[in-house]
Parts: C-alpha cells; sequence; structure tokens
C-alpha cells in the first residue's frame, strides 16, 4: 500500500513538473492576444537581415526581408535544412491578414496572392513570463514542436509608435 501511495505522489509530482516547467520555460501562446492586439510594426534581426511585418487596421499587412524559401509559392523547408540558408534570399510583400479560427485569437493568418511571395501561412502571439508578447515564426515548421532549437525560430517585437495607423 505505501508503495503505491508513494508512486502516486511521484506521478503527480512529475506531472505538475513537466505541466510548469513548459510554461516557464518555454514560454506560450498568449491567449489574450486579440487581433486587434497586431496593429501596428513588427521586427525582428537575425544575423544581417532584418525582417519585419507592418499590420494596418484595414486587414493589409506588408512584409519586409521575408525570407523566399519560408512560406512563398507554399515552400517550406525540411526539418534537416539549416534554418541560416533561409536568409540566402529575402523579398518584400504585401497581402491582407486576419485573426485565426475562433478559439485560436492567439493567431494571425496572412495571405499574399503574390507574384513576390504567394502564400498562405499563419503566426503566433507568444509571452515568456514576465516578457512582451511576440510573434513567433517557425522557421522550420515541419519541425516537430519538441525538437525546434532556437535558431528554427524567429520571434518578432512590436516597435513603438507614437503615430496611430
Amino acid at each position: 500500500m505505501r508503495a503505491v501511495r508513494c508512486s502516486a505522489v511521484a506521478a503527480v509530482l512529475l506531472l505538475v513538473a513537466l505541466l510548469t516547467g513548459c510554461v516557464s520555460d518555454w514560454g506560450h501562446y498568449d491567449f489574450e492576444f486579440e487581433a486587434s492586439d497586431a496593429v501596428g510594426r513588427w521586427s525582428a534581426e537575425t544575423g544581417d537581415e532584418v525582417v519585419a511585418l507592418e499590420f494596418r487596421g484595414d486587414g493589409t499587412f506588408t512584409a519586409e526581408g521575408w525570407p523566399t524559401g519560408l512560406s512563398c509559392a507554399g515552400v517550406l523547408p525540411e526539418p534537416d535544412d539549416d534554418p541560416d540558408d533561409l536568409w540566402d534570399e529575402t523579398v518584400d510583400f504585401s497581402g491582407t491578414w486576419e485573426g485565426d479560427a475562433p478559439g485560436e485569437e492567439y493567431a494571425i493568418r496572412l495571405l499574399s496572392p503574390g507574384p513576390e511571395c504567394r502564400s498562405n501561412f499563419s503566426v503566433v502571439a507568444w509571452t515568456d513570463p514576465g516578457g512582451p508578447t511576440r510573434l513567433r515564426v517557425e522557421l522550420s515548421p515541419l519541425t516537430p514542436l519538441e525538437e525546434l532549437t532556437d535558431d528554427m525560430v524567429l520571434y518578432l517585437e512590436k516597435e513603438q509608435s507614437d503615430s496611430p495607423l
């Protein structure tokens, strides 16, 4: 009886450690994020490159410095591709955006008919405990989540603006 009780306590402690570790160490979707929160300019530097997404209140967006090997014309990097190779060729393009499906308020879907980058993909609002909300882009979307490394994820931070868009 004592062994069963010890096993049950160990199982509960392990479950609690796993659940809290996922949120505190890795961050999580920002479930409070709404589509209107996306409006503004978001950017990130990666090596020598700067990538930016600007969302306007009228449902349009522009992308600057976007890697052509990431979602342009349906192209996705393979899990064993080097994420640094994505930055060999970049493109500026525009399109429309919308909040994703109900229950996934933290996701923003970007649609562009081309020709620079015909695409249909999502970015998600992500937060780390105590940190700001950032837009998370998986640079290797075919790689299982648990196998993603830091160089396979791009985080765009919202730039502060004095004027409304």
